[in-house]
């Protein structure tokens, strides 16, 4: 196959079929684009968030109520999950309604504040956890 020539196609070729597939595609809308990147930004943000602030929100429930309580309602809320999802709730109805639920939390001032204050606190923990931490510099 090497000694066969290598003949690639004309240049007419090459232009009739960019502009035929440029007939056929639809034009692309930058406002369609633009409300894609945002719900996919949306969707990011909130895992992320929901990530942080789970361990977060478990931890202040410990230290503002009674430990048995708060593990009790854990459990608790568990067992209800379970019992509605036996009995036909959607879980995708569910976890529509606690997003729906955290993202109005998060859009008000007071869950904006709360979700910076999570941050923050996030991060000086890490910045803690950095300074305390020895340097293992054989795992690197």
């Amino acid at each position: 196959m090497a000694e066969v020539p290598r003949r690639g196609p004309s240049a007419a070729f090459g232009a009739r079929l960019l502009e035929s597939t440029r007939v056929h595609w639809p034009q692309a809308r930058p406002h369609a684009s633009l409300h894609a990147e945002l719900a996919v930004s949306a969707g990011v943000v909130a895992g992320a968030a929901a990530l942080t602030l789970t361990p977060v929100l478990v931890v202040a429930a410990l230290f503002v109520f009674d430990t048995g309580a708060a593990v009790e309602g854990v459990a608790r809320g568990f067992v209800w999950l379970v019992g509605w999802l036996t009995a036909g709730v959607s879980l995708w109805e569910v976890l529509g309604r606690v997003g729906h639920i955290a993202a109005t939390a998060m859009a008000s001032p007071a869950g904006t504040m709360v979700l910076i204050g999570a941050i923050l606190t996030a991060w000086l923990a890490l910045a803690g956890l950095s300074r305390v931490m020895p340097v293992e510099r054989g795992d690197l």
